[in-house]
């Protein structure tokens, strides 16, 4: 059916979620198909540039440190579709209504929305920080950001999370631009 859809749709792009919508079918299994579709070749995935071989990435991560260390980096983030993020979230809003395990629970929800910077500045929790203009003690907006500008937010008093999908590389490495954007995402998420 992924084939078929793209067939039918050449000059077209799309990301795993919106064909799930068009032929009703789970994104997590669409993202699979997409995946062993461009690593036959009948697909291609556009993302940044490789300045070593001027070909777009695939398959790599984006963040330089990551691919500098052979792809294992304690600052790399959360890779995954829109649906298994949005699980992850609501998972970490409500840790006992799982139906099975993922391997954390509510103790490391918890610990992971706290400072554990102590002084240090920028404050940060484990895989969380603060959001930008947020205090957590009283406004418990936690943010995690991916290389490619991608963010997640978080706020278990508030009941809420949302997700920013972004890939500010294909265009530029330079952060300005999508910072703006993140901040107001968020100010209107949680507001």
């Amino acid at each position: 059916m992924v084939i078929d859809h793209l067939q039918a749709h050449p000059d077209e792009s799309f990301t795993a979620v919106r064909i799930s919508r068009i032929i009703d079918k789970p994104s997590g299994a669409i993202a699979n198909a997409l995946s062993r579709l461009i690593s036959l070749g009948v697909a291609e995935q556009v993302s940044e540039m490789d300045d070593a071989t001027g070909v777009h990435l695939r398959g790599a991560a984006h963040d330089f440190s990551v691919r500098l260390l052979g792809g294992i980096c304690g600052i790399a983030g959360a890779f995954s579709v829109l649906a298994d993020l949005a699980a992850f979230l609501r998972h970490m809003l409500v840790p006992a209504a799982a139906s099975e395990q993922p391997g954390f629970g509510a103790n490391w929800v918890e610990r992971s929305l706290q400072i554990h910077t102590g002084e240090l500045t920028p404050e940060r929790g484990l895989f969380w920080h603060p959001a930008p203009s947020t205090v957590p003690a009283t406004d418990d907006v936690w943010v995690h950001y991916g290389f490619t500008g991608t963010g997640m937010w978080i706020s278990p008093s508030k009941g809420r999370w949302a997700i920013l999908l972004t890939n500010k590389l294909y265009y530029t490495r330079d952060r300005d631009p999508l910072t703006a954007i993140r901040n107001a995402f968020c100010t209107a998420a949680f507001s």
